[in-house]
């Protein structure tokens, strides 16, 4: 026969021990928790004592084939006190022919230490096989501890939100200690919580069918955005500039969060100067947060060239300016520039161009008078003056070419020439 391991188990359906024995001729099985004593000129296998047994406790003893009917006797297998005195039990043989069940008459003394002896004349009933040995177990009864009490739970939540009740409770056991058991709580419908009040959840636990656990959900109000304050903000042109995602709010309770906000419109373009308004939404918020937005022109500075040096213009005529003087008189100031003209080509003839003057308002007057034309190797030298009120400062001079194209035509690839008027 193959190996048989010998176990013992809890059972809890009968709150009983399982003992399975080993027949003699079938291989003996190691047992850390067996000793083998001899008592009275009888050799025991000694199996562990068990402690705070039931004082109704049912032994049921289950072996691994079917046991012989008739060596089920109270000679084989009984229980006695600690005075050897034997115990009025019932042993019966269940219908499984496997299991033998070993019954109190009246419950089993509080306090009190017992033993039952299992003989080794119980033998199969195939073939008559017994055990190979005695076996014994010391029991002492004790009193079954109890739940005594649960202790309540108390759980905060908001309106709406459902509420996260604990997966665990301490309880209070009969003998006065306290462990933390796992729960299941009752789910509670959502109309429970839809509103601030208080209501109660029940849950059960493992350890006792008739106390139940407690827990009391407090709901109170949503905290909301109660003012969101504008915003205003100043970049300059051309600058990234992304909206917000979130604003401050002053909530219900107080307090200042930061609350997601949705911008209509939800882009920037920074490419144009100016004042621009975005009107931001927050959940739960009634009004509405105004960003405004200025956008901050940018002018960019020249870069200016050098008096008395040859520079090629866009429309091909070399460009020299020997000097700027700028004359303030008592309402007045003129800006004198003394230049030449080349057009250095061998088969072009070029219409002479024209200079412009900038403020640093802004502002730009053109040259005046007459324009002719240059054919190839032809040059002029000529002295011009930009007069205009005190209110305005010149700051740079610029050869624009021919006058209407550079107001009204494409701005020249390349850029146009200038100088700074200091």
């Amino acid at each position: 026969m193959g190996k048989i391991l010998t176990t013992i188990t809890l059972s809890l359906a009968l709150i009983c021990l399982s003992i399975v024995p080993t027949f003699a001729s079938e291989q003996q099985p190691t047992l850390a928790a067996v000793n083998t004593t001899v008592f009275a000129d009888q050799t025991y296998t000694e199996w562990d004592s068990k402690k705070d047994v039931p004082e109704s406790k049912v032994w049921s003893i289950v072996f691994n084939s079917p046991i012989s009917a008739s060596t089920i006797t109270y000679q084989n297998i009984y229980v006695v006190d600690s005075n050897g005195q034997k115990q009025d039990v019932t042993v019966r043989l269940a219908a499984d022919s496997k299991t033998i069940q070993v019954t109190p008459s009246k419950n089993y003394k509080s306090g009190e230490t017992y033993i039952l002896y299992i003989l080794k004349d119980v033998a199969s009933a195939s073939s008559q096989t017994a055990l190979k040995s005695n076996i014994r177990m010391n029991f002492i009864v004790g009193t079954a501890v109890t739940v005594k009490s649960i202790n309540a739970s108390n759980v905060t939540t908001i309106a709406g939100k459902t509420p996260v009740l604990p997966s665990t409770v301490t309880v209070t056991m009969s003998d006065g200690t306290t462990k933390t058991v796992n729960v299941t709580w009752v789910t509670p419908t959502a109309s429970k919580y839809a509103s601030a009040g208080t209501f109660t959840v029940s849950g059960t636990i493992a350890e006792s069918t008739t106390i139940k656990a407690m827990a009391t959900v407090t709901v109170t109000a949503p905290i909301t955005p109660v003012s969101v304050s504008n915003i205003n903000k100043t970049i300059n042109q051309g600058d990234s500039y992304s909206l917000p995602s979130t604003v401050e709010a002053t909530m219900s309770d107080n307090s200042k969060k930061q609350v997601p906000v949705t911008w209509n419109p939800s882009t920037v373009d920074t490419s144009k100067a100016g004042t621009y308004t975005f009107s931001g939404s927050v959940d739960g918020y009634s009004g509405k947060v105004v960003l405004t937005l200025t956008i901050v022109a940018v002018t960019v500075s020249p870069s200016y060239l050098e008096l008395n040096r040859d520079y090629k213009a866009h429309d091909g005529l070399t460009i020299t300016i020997k000097e700027i003087v700028k004359t303030e008189l008592v309402s007045s100031t003129k800006t004198t520039i003394s230049y030449s003209l080349k057009n250095e080509t061998i088969d072009q003839k070029i219409n002479e161009g024209c200079f412009v003057v900038h403020f640093s308002d802004g502002s730009s007057t053109n040259q005046g008078g007459f324009f002719g034309s240059l054919f190839p190797s032809e040059s002029i030298n000529r002295t011009y003056t930009f007069q205009e009120l005190n209110t305005k400062t010149a700051t740079y001079i610029e050869y624009v070419g021919d006058y209407w194209s550079y107001l009204f035509g494409p701005k020249p690839e390349n850029g146009t020439l200038k100088w700074q008027v200091i």
